[in-house]
């Protein structure tokens, strides 16, 4: 996805004109379309929050997956998924093998892998077995899984294969297996979680979450929660 916009209206137009729809994980799914997705929403957002210096053009590229020229800096913008392996490999064996079956989220952790066996176990149990969350438990959880993440992706960054910009960004989408989020707890969580990674050599400047309809946006001075406004929704 590229563009070239002169304004928040052209952008806007733009943007609402892009399909972003994305595919169900057991059918022809890409990362691209997970990266239009997500790029698109992001843009939306920050052009509602008045942060975009017109004219920008926006790049597809590879390492970090998109480029963003301001009239006044560069950005360099990283786009990944927060969601555990097995946890995506269960939903599409369910979509294919067993497309009633309730899966119990509880059972999936960010970085624990299981096996095809244990997956298919979960997806045909006739019961929910699983700790769930208890108190602040899924906010922590969640945090815990963007540290990881963060974690991950800035050994990717201080890559001598990595292209360094003047701003570093780190864009997620959360699809973390969890109950529902109390985002402002949640907020607190992570924030606590990334409290000395700004303290480290070389990092993102930036690091955006995009949780449903939320955006929630941490850096080494604040941290605030924004809505994502929606521009592709149909009559």
């Amino acid at each position: 996805m590229n563009l070239n916009a002169e304004g928040t209206e052209d952008l806007d137009s733009q943007l609402s004109n892009i399909d972003i729809s994305v595919p169900p994980r057991e059918e022809d799914r890409t990362t691209e379309d997970c990266e239009r997705w997500s790029i698109a929403r992001f843009l939306a957002t920050l052009n509602r929050t008045g942060e975009l210096i017109f004219p920008i053009v926006v790049s597809k590229r590879e390492r970090p997956d998109f480029s963003i020229e301001l009239d006044n800096e560069s950005w360099g913008v990283e786009i990944t998924e927060a969601i555990p392996t097995s946890y995506a490999r269960a939903l599409v064996i369910a979509a294919k093998e067993n497309p009633e079956a309730v899966i119990d989220m509880s059972l999936f952790k960010y970085g624990e892998e299981k096996s095809l066996e244990e997956i298919r176990e979960i997806v045909n149990a006739s019961t929910l077995t699983g700790p769930g969350w208890a108190g602040n438990g899924a906010e922590q959880e969640l945090a815990e899984a963007v540290n990881q993440v963060v974690s991950k992706k800035t050994e990717k960054l201080r890559n001598h294969e990595f292209s360094k910009f003047p701003i570093n960004i780190l864009l997620i989408y959360e699809n973390m297996p969890l109950s529902s989020l109390n985002l402002e707890t949640a907020k607190e969580f992570i924030s606590e979680a990334l409290s000395s990674y700004w303290d480290e050599a070389e990092t993102f400047d930036r690091v955006f979450i995009e949780s449903d309809n939320t955006m929630l946006d941490f850096n080494a001075q604040s941290q605030q929660i924004v809505g994502i406004p929606e521009l592709w929704q149909k009559e």
